[in-house]
């Protein structure tokens, strides 16, 4: 005789405990505030000397007050830099930048980036820090040189930057205070670190500056 098939068939239930019960919980969160970017800035007057890692980040600061600021961002490496001077008429004109530093765990690529205008043909250098310098890496704000440069006035200079703050500690603040700022304004300022009254290097591309 055959048996058949199907019939009545137990339902497995199951069984829910501490092993087998889950519990959602929230993705990671991420609280950093980052921002990559392109500044531009043109000389009003010849310059040779170190570009630090706190002229950097006083490029974009809030005015806390009419004469004081601190920097939006708290961190800083350095992904490229271009440079562009015109040539002058039965002259030329040079322009120079290096990763340079001299500070152990600070010391740059140390290669040195050159380019000579030639009738009108302008001068540029178009430079990045190799990946394991340490222009090329996160920098707080200090005294440090990020690179060395000597070039002429009116020279465009163009610094593509990446930017960090991580809400941990106080607001680094500027090196030179601020003159006639407006309180809670978001302002960019030389790159030399100098407010926009005494600079060399007069940011290009906003109103709010000090």
């Amino acid at each position: 005789m055959m048996k058949k098939r199907g019939g009545n068939r137990r339902t497995h239930t199951p069984r829910v405990g501490p092993r087998t019960q889950v519990i959602p919980h929230p993705p990671p969160a991420s609280t950093c505030l980052s921002h990559k970017g392109r500044l531009r800035f043109i000389t009003n007057a010849a310059f040779a000397g170190n570009i630090t890692f706190q002229n950097l980040l006083d490029t974009i600061n809030v005015s806390t007050s009419a004469t004081t600021a601190t920097d939006l961002f708290w961190m800083v490496r350095v992904k490229r830099v271009q440079i562009w001077c015109n040539g002058l008429t039965n002259t030329t004109q040079t322009i120079e930048l290096s990763f340079t530093g001299t500070i152990n765990g600070l010391v740059g690529d140390e290669q040195m980036h050159s380019d000579m205008s030639m009738g009108i043909e302008p001068a540029h250098v178009d430079a990045r820090p190799s990946a394991k310098s340490q222009a090329s890496q996160w920098q707080s704000s200090q005294s440090a040189p990020a690179w060395f440069m000597d070039i002429p006035a009116a020279s465009v200079v163009d610094i593509v930057c990446e930017f960090r703050n991580n809400f941990v500690g106080a607001a680094p603040v500027v090196l030179s205070a601020p003159v006639g700022a407006t309180t809670g304004q978001v302002c960019l300022r030389g790159l030399d670190g100098l407010p926009t009254a005494t600079t060399k290097f007069p940011p290009v591309g906003s109103t709010n500056v000090n």
